[in-house]
């Protein structure tokens, strides 16, 4: 699935274009009846229904940019029902055509929220936010580290300690990893383009003609 939506995002940043109509017809195909099974792994991977909770991410995204006049509360509160409803039904987990939608709106909802300032959310979060892509980068080294240390200092030690350890120490090391060097990254990435950018603009400003 990465190496999957690093090519999704590859076409965005070709064509606006070529990533809408792409990613328009990815999701006809997966609402179509089991859809890949049986033309091997790749397929299966790329139309398993899970890829529908990037498809409801990517609505959320465009929802937001493009309509001002959301509702947080009836959004919210429509996704929590969903939701609840969702899990009190006999629909299997598995179906992941239910399961992403009200996980959206309860996205979307709170994004408005904040974005009105009706929701103060703390630095803490913010900041796992900001650094969730590396933890998502560091964590799986991470675990198997701390595993590992936790089977030979404490073999008798149960799950769930063994559980926070893991996620605790993935959380610390992916901050790390965020504050030491994906920020200056993207700070110097972000300088490196900028004059290029400027320069590009003042090019593309065409000179008048001297009046005689």
């Amino acid at each position: 699935h990465e190496l999957m939506f690093y090519i999704l995002f590859l076409l965005f940043f070709v064509s606006n274009k070529v990533f809408s109509a792409f990613c328009s017809l990815w999701l006809a195909v997966m609402l179509l009846p089991p859809f890949g099974e049986n033309l091997g792994p790749v397929f299966k991977v790329l139309f398993n229904p899970i890829n529908l909770e990037f498809i409801a991410g990517l609505v959320c995204a465009l929802l937001y940019r493009k309509f001002r006049t959301i509702n947080p509360s009836v959004t919210v509160i429509l996704g929590i029902g969903l939701l609840i409803a969702f899990f009190v039904s006999s629909v299997d987990i598995a179906n992941r055509y239910l399961f992403a939608i009200p996980f959206g709106l309860i996205v979307l909802g709170s994004s408005a929220a904040s974005s009105a300032g009706n929701l103060k959310i703390p630095r803490f979060p913010v900041f796992l936010g900001d650094a969730s892509y590396s933890i998502y980068l560091v964590h799986i080294p991470v675990i198997s580290l701390v595993s590992r240390i936790i089977a030979k200092a404490a073999p008798a030690s149960d799950w769930e300690a063994a559980f926070l350890c893991c996620a605790g120490a993935s959380v610390i090391a992916g901050s790390v990893y965020h504050g030491a060097i994906e920020k200056p990254a993207i700070r110097a990435f972000k300088q490196l383009i900028s004059p290029r950018a400027t320069s590009r603009g003042n090019s593309d400003k065409v000179p008048k003609p001297a009046e005689v």
